[in-house]
């Protein structure tokens, strides 16, 4: 064999078994075992095995833990700080960089779980998404509540005294609209009459002029 050619395997050999472990590394500290250099190389405070968490044996080329969000080298909360940096991490051990308390709703908070930092004054939490009002359903409100766009009120409703558009009857139109109670009577204005009616849940008027409806006036709130 070519005495050159297997200088070049043994060079290939060596290359392959220092090179490919420090590929496959886990992120940050490739090169020397870093559980057991004297090195604190994520910056947790901790170093080396057994002190450093997320060193598993002296051989571990990484002080990182990929399954550890405080420990992982990853901002996994998107507010650009990384493990022993970010606010939301108590230590290596963390699995959760946010910070529920500091005014900002971010990574996995929602209003359920920090409700301090993802739900303001007049909002209701329903299944952790924050929505402007006061109920989720209609079991959040007292009947004859319901909830209507997450707002308890009590839903439309119309009904007439005189049975509907009746212009020779005077009449009353009562009941809720938009949450509020309301009460109109069919009133006369000289000649004119302004009659009050129910289409459905909501009410409606109409200006009539009593004359020209073969009538002779308008008196007590119908023609006459």
């Amino acid at each position: 064999m070519d005495k050159r050619f297997l200088v070049l395997a043994v060079f290939l050999v060596i290359a392959i078994w220092i090179f490919v472990p420090l590929a496959i590394a886990k992120p940050g500290d490739r090169g020397a075992k870093a559980c057991n250099d004297k090195t604190d190389n994520d910056g947790d405070g901790y170093t080396d095995f057994p002190d450093d968490p997320g060193c598993s044996s002296k051989n571990d080329r990484s002080e990182l833990d990929p399954n550890v969000e405080c420990d992982d080298g990853i901002d996994n909360d998107g507010d650009n700080d990384i493990d022993y940096n970010d606010g939301g991490c108590t230590g290596p051990t963390d699995d959760d960089e946010t910070n529920c308390g500091d005014d900002v709703c971010e990574g996995g908070e929602d209003c359920n779980n920090c409700a301090a930092d993802c739900l303001e004054s007049g909002q209701v939490c329903c299944n952790g998404v924050a929505y402007w009002g006061d109920c989720c359903d209609d079991n959040d409100c007292t009947s004859p509540e319901t909830c209507v766009n997450h707002n308890c009120q009590i839903a439309d409703s119309c009904s007439d005294t005189d049975g509907g558009y009746v212009l020779t009857v005077q009449g009353t139109v009562s009941g809720y609209d938009s949450g509020y109670p309301y009460s109109y009577t069919d009133y006369c204005n000289s000649t004119y009459l302004t009659e009050y009616y129910c289409i459905g849940d909501q009410w409606w008027n109409d200006f009539v002029d009593c004359s020209m409806m073969n009538h002779t006036t308008c008196s007590n709130g119908a023609c006459v």
